[in-house]
């Protein structure tokens, strides 16, 4: 009796081990999988290629349309390639000094598609990160509010717990958002955690259009208020903010919040 209690035991201890085993081996190639993904989409991004001479070939017919002719070959961003692998992308964040370099991506109609969805839109726990339904670049909206997970391994918006640090903060001001079109650089004025549960905490995703300027004043004020920091910032009404979010755990269901502000159009 007391040999299969053993054998009973060890089977289980050995299963216990196998079921552990299989889920860090699992997790530790999604890891790499995501960062081999994204390091390669970065690398896209940053490629563009420079407009180049298109030339026809000589005719001998002594026709006019024998002549070269140069048209400018439009100059491709790496957003525009990456636009057309996937039409859901509308922008690339990226603060320098950190690891936040990314495709944004948007789907009104599904809110959280890219959850728990990579780039290329296969499962992965580390999703990517996107811009909130009723956010409208074309408009535009008056904040752009852009989650991303806390991964534990540094990756996807896991940096923005450092704003909890003014000295980070203090090398680490500028956002930079890109839209296919557009170049924009955001300032921070204010880095806060808070709780996202029912009846707690601040609503920061309740503002993305201030409906004048007491609105907007208001949430300045409470953003403030909040913030770790005086970072000495902040922004008036007719300023375009910028959101990002991602989890924290000092609070029940928390959030690590950055709020910046845009500067002048590069």
């Amino acid at each position: 009796m007391k040999r299969i209690i053993f054998i009973i035991i060890a089977m289980v201890l050995v299963a216990l081990i196998a079921t552990s085993a299989y889920f860090v081996l699992s997790h530790h190639f999604e890891a790499k999988r995501a960062t081999d993904l994204y390091k390669k989409i970065a690398d896209i991004a940053e490629n563009t290629t420079e407009p180049t001479d298109n030339k026809s070939p000589d005719n001998n017919n002594g026709n006019r349309n024998s002549r070269l002719i140069n048209p400018k070959i439009l100059s491709v961003s790496g957003y525009t390639k990456l636009k057309i692998k996937n039409s859901d992308m509308v922008g690339w964040i990226k603060i320098d000094g950190t690891r936040i370099n990314y495709p944004v991506m948007h789907t009104p109609s599904k809110p959280d598609f890219y959850l728990y969805r990579a780039f290329d839109k296969s499962y992965s726990i580390y999703g990517c990160p996107y811009l909130q339904d009723n956010c409208d670049l074309n408009r535009p909206s008056d904040n752009f509010i852009i989650y991303g997970h806390h991964m534990n391994d540094g990756y996807m918006f896991s940096d923005l717990v450092k704003y909890t640090s003014k000295s980070f903060y203090n090398s680490h001001k500028i956002i930079h958002f890109n839209t296919i079109t557009q170049k924009h650089d955001y300032e921070v004025i204010a880095a806060f955690s808070t709780s996202v549960d029912e009846g707690k905490g601040f609503r920061y995703f309740d503002f993305v259009n201030a409906y004048g300027s007491e609105d907007y004043d208001s949430y300045i004020k409470s953003v403030k208020k909040l913030s770790y920091y005086d970072t000495g910032k902040s922004a008036e009404f007719g300023d375009k903010l910028i959101t990002l979010s991602t989890c924290e755990y000092t609070h029940s269901n928390g959030r690590m919040v950055v709020v910046a502000k845009q500067l002048t159009r590069r």
